[in-house]
């Protein structure tokens, strides 16, 4: 034990006396340590981990394919019904659909949830069963049945203060008390965010297939894989279109594993940083490695002497052993406080529309193997240096070393390699980064066709009228309800513009960026073609897929003051106004993209519509005025043809509504007065208070998170290249210092010195750079989903890389160039005398 506590001491003094190596060493290190370990923990909390169902491998969700080879995720009733039922790989399959944000009463207090409404069979396909109480009863699992509801366990703490007995537990959804049965385990949480489940039965079936409204879930049998999945599936969509032709829009059918799903397009980028930082963790666990080798080098004479003088190997070999250990331990301080902050930073990141992304936690098994990793590689590569120092070298050793460090070689040629390699790993990550960041740049701006600025929005969910869908049409229990409900709207829209500061007001369904809302077939009437007249749902439904007389938008429903308030222009003809009230005759306005694709030869003003499937209402629409194109579902998505309803006219597809203010005045001061309207005219709505510009910054949250995940780590892998090109000529100039003095002795100039420093790590950033863009050219391909308006082969990213990457090193480079520079041939001569 005092001969380790002696060699502790002494290589800690050794460490101590070359501060430029120790600080490389334990900064390299550290960097790859805390950069691996984060991503790990990233990834791991996004990607890999299992969902927290059983056997969650074997989870799907289905999605409809049409003839173009567009994925559909929402399923209409009976083509759900018909996979049901004559697939045979799944054990069971069910229905589901997230409602949103709905309003919620219980006891008194009205609040927010997320709601969604399940079929039977949705617990089965998750295998889970409620902590307490019981699944719905078959009673409950039907039109009319008894209202009832499970929870998620967070909301039955929050809101029933975690009662054991549920059989006074209540809540009121869509003007019902529901009774709740069920409380969730902790952790259950699918569709995501979701504390309310309620029988997907409680809603009229469809029978129809033009009706896409709920999405497809279901649990593979033990044995079946995914392909034999997929191939089933196919085969029953492909059958069911043969028989019914143009009656579904189903030409196949795709199956995804639901945790695929539920990640989306953000998988493969996560997964190119795991996997170049983990490459980056190797080549600096090599590169320690590497400075440990130089130090063994330069050491030569010494540990020659020691050899000669009687000492053992392993006395020989254990300061080296030592050392490596010390600055090990260094490098994992370094790496644990770097992970913890970068994992600390990822998560301020708003990334809310990707799942688990508040459980990021550091990975304390990742770190240690990280530790452990680079601590092995360095013992190992340190234990085979001194093996070279065997006793019938000695001589030779000592001869080698009167002559000078040697800089060449098998281990020259070993450190340079490791250089190279982190220049490589370094422009990968560089070049993805700059691709990330030119496509983050592209989107932003887009031109999303509304103001961004200066408008405030109050989104409220009215409850839901009970509905049964007939061959006529719709059937409301409460016929009353919806002209109530539009009133209602319509005393918070002039109560709002009241409030000082209010500039213009409006509403609509669907804020643009919030989400796909709804869209369907619409049908353009003409006396001539007896095919439009339309007297019923059926009829609607049965109208054969003539382009010259049916089209496809999506369906809003808007308030007169709307498009003024969002800053969307007129182009022609006229918005709603005041004679457009409930029983005029029904008018719509449609979007200028709609204009020009569905009718190109053609000026739509004046002709009459049918669009009676997305809300049961047979009344026609007159159109009367075209408007700019809106950027509804993304940045990224081109505008698509858009068709508004006045909401007085068409409330039923306006019990969700947001009221939108533009304001000359700060808008933190009013929301509060906002909210105050709300509560004084619809106190058991409670609404959602946002600027426009929140939801536009939300909207590419998921991109920026990938980008700036993607910065972080290039950062550190080009901080870890650039130490170790630094480490390296570091060393070359330490070695041949004699050298550099008697060409100077001889007549060679301070630049000459330098030019010949530089003239090394110019060469190896070569290589490095023209190994990493081929690298980087071959894997960036796996970004297309994720980029927007920029090539994988963006010449101006490539050239970026190179050049951030070339500063940096040459900057590295020139602290050990102009020290070979300074040195004085006179008193090396002398020292060599």
């Amino acid at each position: 034990m005092p001969s380790v506590l002696r060699d502790v001491r002494f290589a800690a003094r050794l460490l101590r006396r070359t501060p430029g190596f120790t600080i490389v060493a334990i900064l390299t290190l550290g960097t790859a340590i805390g950069a691996c370990t984060a991503i790990y923990s990233i990834v791991y909390a996004l990607v890999l981990r299992p969902l927290p169902y059983p056997k969650a491998a074997q989870i799907v969700q289905l999605a409809q394919v049409d003839a173009s080879g567009r994925r559909n995720r929402n399923f209409s009733d009976p083509n759900f019904e018909d996979m049901r039922d004559q697939t045979t790989s799944f054990t069971s399959m069910a229905e589901f659909n997230q409602y949103g944000s709905s309003s919620v009463v219980v006891g008194t207090v009205p609040l927010r949830a997320r709601a969604a409404g399940v079929s039977r069979g949705f617990f089965d396909v998750m295998a889970t069963e409620p902590l307490i109480g019981r699944r719905f009863s078959a009673e409950e699992s039907r039109e009319g049945g008894p209202p009832a509801v499970i929870v998620s366990q967070r909301f039955w703490r929050e809101h029933f203060e975690a009662a054991a007995d549920l059989t006074a537990a209540r809540l009121k959804l869509n003007n019902n008390v529901h009774a709740v049965v069920g409380v969730m385990p902790a952790g259950f949480m699918f569709p995501p965010d979701v504390d309310i489940w309620e029988p997907r039965e409680a809603t009229s079936r469809n029978p129809y297939r033009t009706g896409h409204n709920w999405r497809v879930i279901a649990r593979m049998r033990d044995g079946v894989g995914l392909a034999a999945a997929r191939a089933d599936a196919s085969a029953v969509a492909r059958r069911l279109k043969a028989q019914l032709g143009e009656d579904t829009m189903m030409s196949d059918a795709a199956v995804v594993l639901l945790q695929d799903e539920l990640v989306g397009d953000v998988r493969p980028a996560l997964l190119i940083l795991l996997a170049s930082v983990g490459l980056l963790l190797l080549v600096a666990s090599a590169n320690l490695a590497n400075v440990l080798l130089a130090r063994v080098t330069a050491r030569q004479r010494e540990l020659a002497v020691r050899a000669a003088m009687g000492a053992t190997r392993g006395q020989v070999m254990r300061p080296i052993v030592v050392e490596s250990l010390l600055v090990s331990l260094g490098g994992g301080a370094i790496g644990i406080a770097l992970a913890a902050a970068l994992v600390r930073s990822t998560t301020l990141i708003d990334a809310a529309d990707l799942p688990h992304v508040g459980e990021i936690r550091l990975s304390w098994p990742v770190l240690f193997f990280s530790v452990g990793l680079t601590a092995l590689t360095a013992l190992a590569l340190s234990v085979l240096a001194v093996w070279r120092l065997r006793r019938p070298d000695v001589a030779a050793s000592l001869k080698d070393a009167q002559r000078g460090h040697t800089v060449g070689g098998s281990v020259g040629r070993l450190r340079n390699g490791l250089v190279v390699a982190q220049l490589v790993v370094s422009v990968v990550l560089l070049v993805g980064a700059g691709l990330l960041g030119r496509s983050l740049m592209a989107v932003l701006q887009q031109r999303l066709g509304f103001r961004t600025t200066g408008v405030v929005t109050i989104e409220v969910m009215s409850p839901l009228p009970r509905l049964h869908i007939t061959p006529q049409g719709l059937e409301i229990e409460d016929p009353a309800a919806l002209p109530r409900q539009a009133r209602l709207y319509q005393q918070i829209l002039d109560g709002l513009a009241r409030l000082p500061g209010v500039v213009d007001v409006g509403g609509v369904n669907r804020i643009p960026l919030t989400g796909a809302g709804s869209d369907g077939m619409f049908l353009v009437v003409s006396r001539n073609d007896p095919r439009t007249n339309v007297r019923s749902l059926q009829d609607f439904v049965a109208v054969p897929r003539d382009p010259a007389i049916v089209g496809q938008a999506d369906f809003r429903i808007a308030s007169a003051g709307y498009f003024r308030t969002m800053g969307i222009p007129l182009i022609r003809g006229r918005l709603f106004d005041e004679r457009d009230g409930p029983d005029a005759s029904h008018v719509a306005v449609i979007s200028d993209t709609l204009a020009r694709t569905r009718w190109p030869n053609q000026d739509p003003i004046g002709l009459q519509i049918q669009f009676g499937n997305m809300d049961g209402d047979l009344r026609l629409f007159t159109i009367v005025g075209i408007v700019g194109d809106v950027r509804e579902r993304g940045f990224d998505v081109p505008p698509r043809p858009v068709f508004y309803g006045e909401f007085r006219q068409r409330p039923m597809q306006a019990f969700s509504f947001a009221f939108v203010m533009r304001t000359t005045v700060p808008p933190p001061g009013l929301m509060a007065d906002a909210r105050r309207v709300i509560h004084d005219l619809a106190p058991e709505l409670p609404p959602l208070v946002r600027t426009v510009d929140e939801i536009v910054d939300q909207s590419v949250a998921g991109r920026r998170f990938t980008f700036v995940l993607t910065v972080l780590f290039a950062g550190a892998a080009l901080l870890v290249a650039v130490l170790g090109i630094y480490g390296v000529i570091a060393f070359v100039v330490a070695a041949r210092t004699p050298e550099f003095g008697l060409r100077m002795a001889m007549g060679a100039q301070s630049r000459d010195v330098q030019r010949l420093v530089l003239g090394q790590a110019v060469r190896l950033l070569a290589i490095g750079l023209a190994g990493g863009v081929a690298v980087a050219l071959s894997v960036s391909r796996v970004l297309t989903a994720q980029l927007y308006e920029v090539r994988t082969t963006d010449p101006l990213t490539y050239i970026g890389a190179a050049a951030t990457l070339t500063i940096a090193a040459i900057v590295a480079c020139e602290v050990p160039a102009l020290r070979a520079a300074r040195i004085d041939p006179a008193r090396m001569l002398r020292a060599d005398g």
